[in-house]
């Protein structure tokens, strides 16, 4: 590696030919492996090195670094970042100064911002002098993954709050992309009001498309379903039999197909033959999304009600559901966060994953507790005895999304409170130099940190079965991550909320048999839970004991088998026979009880 950093320093200070090209190669290659040393650890001085040769060339007066190319170089933003933060600058805040003072140019300056900056940059003020580079910059920020520095932590609860001008910004479709990203992520921050910058993104979206598909005006809505049955189309980020969203609403889908024709819409390369199978017909959409050819297949199937399994994790879906494509639109909960989207009218949740206290855009229809759906026989996993070892293994397997900086400080807090020595395992699917930035920002915090490679499942569940305790992140918590530790016969500490990625945790807490103290209501509560499974050797073996009876596996259950009644299909019926009745009524939670009386 070191032979690579030598032909770019050629480039850089002998030919003066380094470019941008240049760093998006360097940064892209980084994703999967980072620099390290002998004893694995970030190598800080190769990163110097990058650092030094990044900053060359942001000062070279040779770059101008053109409204085009800052928007190519947004691509490589979070690897450029991780990279200062890595090497020993830390940070650029020394440009800030510079690019300040001499108004070279806004985007140098914007480069040279990171998250963790210590200085302080007003957004607003420059969106009336280049209002889509603002933009770009906006939505980059917003679709990092971690913030976990208190300067990064307050940076994004800035962006968050703060109000998009309305101004006619030039939506390319890579900026398009940025939006979607930013929408999804901004479900993981730890601040009340985060879903709020939803609407704002929905309105850029939908101004996006009326000046796109322009002649569009509904046309789903003419044309009458010529089957014998009423359709219900499928809108799919991932139909893979594999996949956390099949194993989620498999038994629905089923359930669905005994009254309804099924159609699934899906992205051509995350739908599987075994998945494909539970539909009745299958629409594969090349990648990008053409919208206007979309539309037009929505409009042929002119579905009497479309379903979202989830909104959330793919752009083109968050771009198809701003669009009114049938009269009655609803999603589910495989990405559990409100769409804040007036185009979405309900939300299909299991009971117990939303409360009356629950803030969504949608009204929302509980039916009875689902079960999740395996494609093959539910793993068979040994069991560990317990032992009392003087060392403690913790997992955390989330997505490093998922990771805040309020729960790093509430497990420090676990770490000085308890008697034995704790050791804090992540399982978090990075790899390369994200991995290695995450690692140094829980290390600033943490001690006895483990930070591991994404891996195979085989791979990850013999790492996970050397711990003896899962913690969940909050306020997004987790769901294959829980069972996966409960069949392991390890117990799961969660803290309990009022949104859907909150609540879940419980749901399976309770569905493995296990106390509901487990299940805390304040962060007072979640430490102490964890301290107490920590110190004391026989409430791990009594927990331990609850879980050997795999009372789990009852939640679970494998396609092909008979497949219980959800209540899915009835609900699904009962809003295409009453949904003008629905809407005109203000109740925006319905339970089974309620949806017999309309």
């Amino acid at each position: 590696m070191s032979l690579v950093i030598e032909q770019y320093e050629q480039k850089c200070f002998l030919t003066q030919e380094f470019c941008l090209d240049d760093i998006n190669l360097i940064c892209h290659s980084l994703k999967q492996q980072g620099f390290t040393t002998t004893d694995g650890k970030p190598d800080i001085a190769a990163y110097t090195r990058l650092t030094t040769l990044f900053f060359s060339w942001l000062l070279s007066s040779k770059n101008e670094l053109t409204e085009s190319e800052f928007i190519t170089f947004l691509d490589s933003y979070q690897e450029w970042s991780a990279i200062i933060q890595l090497g020993g600058f830390e940070s650029s805040d020394h440009l800030l100064g510079i690019f300040s003072e001499t108004q070279i140019n806004l985007q140098k300056l914007l480069a040279s911002y990171l998250p963790h900056s210590k200085a302080q940059i007003t957004l607003p003020p420059f969106f009336s002098v280049a209002p889509d580079i603002l933009l770009s910059f906006f939505l980059t920020q917003l679709s990092a993954k971690t913030f976990l520095s208190e300067e990064a932590d307050n940076f994004r609860k800035t962006l968050l709050s703060m109000e998009l001008p309305k101004l006619d910004y030039d939506i390319s479709p890579a900026i398009l992309n940025k939006i979607g990203n930013a929408w999804m992520f901004c479900s993981y921050a730890d601040i009340d009001n985060k879903h709020q910058v939803k609407q704002q993104l929905n309105c850029l979206i939908q101004g996006w498309l009326e000046k796109t598909l322009p002649t569009r005006k509904n046309k789903a809505l003419i044309k009458k379903n010529i089957t014998s049955k009423k359709s219900v189309l499928i809108v799919a980020e991932f139909m893979l039999a594999n996949h956390a969203l099949f194993r989620s609403y498999a038994c629905w889908i089923q359930e669905l197909k005994a009254s309804f024709d099924v159609i699934l819409l899906v992205d051509e390369n995350m739908v599987d033959d075994p998945a494909a199978s539970i539909f009745n017909r299958v629409h594969r959409l090349k990648m990008p999304v053409n919208y206007a050819k979309t539309v037009k297949i929505i409009q042929e199937i002119s579905p009497d009600l479309i379903f979202y399994p989830s909104i959330g994790m793919c752009p083109w879906t968050i771009t198809l559901s701003n669009m009114r494509l049938a009269n009655i639109q609803a999603m589910g909960l495989g990405h559990p966060a409100t769409s804040m989207n007036d185009k979405i009218d309900y939300l299909i949740v299991a009971e117990g994953t939303v409360n009356e206290l629950t803030q969504c855009s949608e009204k929302i229809i509980v039916i009875p507790r689902q079960q999740m759906s395996f494609p093959e026989a539910i793993p068979d996993c040994q069991i560990k005895p317990i032992k009392n070892n003087s060392i403690f293994k913790i997992a955390i397997a989330s997505s490093s999304m998922k990771i805040t900086r309020k729960f790093l400080l509430t497990l420090k807090d676990i770490q000085l409170s308890c008697k034995k020595r704790v050791e804090f395992h992540f399982f978090t699917g990075e790899e390369g130099i994200t991995l290695q930035k995450l690692s140094v920002e829980v290390q600033g915090i943490l001690n006895n940190v483990f930070c591991y490679p994404i891996a195979d499942y085989e791979r990850y569940m013999t790492n996970l079965s050397q711990c003896e305790l899962l913690l969940e992140t909050f306020p997004f918590g987790g769901t294959n991550s829980n069972i996966d530790a409960l069949l392991l016969g390890m117990p799961i500490v969660c803290l309990n909320g009022n949104e859907p990625h909150s609540l879940i945790d419980k749901v399976i807490i309770e569905a493995a048999g296990l106390p509901s103290w487990l299940a805390s209501n304040s962060q007072e509560d979640y430490i102490n839970a964890a301290v107490k499974v920590i110190d004391n050797v026989k409430i791990r073996k009594n927990l331990q004991h609850i879980l050997s009876k795999n009372k789990i596996r009852d939640y679970l259950s494998v396609p092909g088998t008979e497949i219980p009644d959800n209540g899915f299909a009835t609900a699904i019926e009962w809003l295409i026979n009453n949904h003008e009745t629905i809407k005109l009524n203000k109740k925006n939670y319905w339970i089974e009880n309620d949806r017999v009386k309309v």
